[in-house]
């Protein structure tokens, strides 16, 4: 690599900035239970099996229902993109400023 490029790189290391702009996990969870529920737009959770699945747990197809179940899969280890925690979907993660580059 060139002394110029290297510099380059170094300095744009130095001085690099992210950040993630997300909603509010309600809104998320809440736009699951639209999509997912009331509107039944995905097709695949459908086809799964996920609505029948609910009525059997919990009784019905209510807000509180879809949220027991997101809980219970939750727990299960079977976290669907929509309620996933960022960090986990994005392996997002905080570089410590004393942190050496090569």
């Amino acid at each position: 690599m060139s002394a110029y490029r290297e510099a380059n790189l170094t300095a744009l290391v130095q001085n690099y900035n992210s950040f993630t702009a997300v909603r509010h996990p309600y809104a998320r969870i809440v736009s699951a239970y639209k999509n997912k529920i009331v509107d039944q737009k995905d097709q695949t959770f459908i086809k799964k099996g996920n609505l029948d699945k609910i009525r059997e747990h919990f009784g019905d197809l209510s807000f509180e229902s879809f949220i027991k179940n997101v809980l219970m899969e939750y727990r299960n280890g079977n976290i669907n993109g929509h309620w996933a925690r960022y960090t986990d979907r994005y392996g997002a993660y905080r570089i410590s400023e004393s942190c050496d580059f090569p």
